[in-house]
């Protein structure tokens, strides 16, 4: 849209000399009198009616460009208030986004803490665990050995009555 204007490619000022508009005609002033004298200025061409159409048709393209700009920079305008309003929009939700990593990076951390305490009471239950084991792993090693001597086993190994007596001592025969 840019390249069809002008002004956008030429770097030239508009004209606004009526003389460039109708550079073939004639200024002529005309006093009508009066108390204060009235003066009229008029513009005449020198030649043929070409030229006169052909400063019309340039004061109608100037017309054209005029408006042709004017469309460009009201666009122009709205884009660069949409880019403004979407770059607020951008920058609440960068700031959104970071306030969210703010809390998921404390969230992170509390849940590292919550972990090493979560295993520093793992390692000490498990210690407790292992010395509960060997206690009752000693009471129950006490309590045999008490039920042995109460039932008057003298060794480990209870030996099993028979009726073949002779063949258990002595092996097999």
């Amino acid at each position: 849209m840019l390249r069809r204007v002008l002004c956008f490619i030429d770097a030239e000022p508009p004209s606004t000399k009526m003389l460039d508009f109708f550079s073939l005609t004639k200024r002529i002033s005309v006093n009508l009198g009066g108390d204060p004298p009235v003066l009229v200025l008029a513009r005449l061409p020198f030649g043929m009616s070409k030229s006169v159409v052909a400063g019309v048709r340039n004061m109608v393209r100037q017309h054209d460009l005029l408006f042709e700009r004017l469309e460009v920079a009201k666009a122009m305008r709205a884009f660069i208030c949409h880019r403004m309003s979407s770059g607020e929009e951008l920058r609440a939700k960068l700031e959104w986004v970071e306030s969210d990593l703010a809390v998921a990076q404390k969230a992170a951390v509390e849940g590292a803490e919550a972990l090493k305490l979560a295993e520093g009471e793992k390692e000490l239950i498990r210690i407790k665990v292992d010395k509960l084991r060997k206690e009752m792993d000693n009471m129950y090693f006490f309590d045999y050995h008490c039920c042995m001597k109460k039932n008057g086993i003298t060794q480990d190994i209870p030996s099993l009555t028979s009726n073949d007596d002779d063949e258990v001592r002595g092996g097999p025969s």
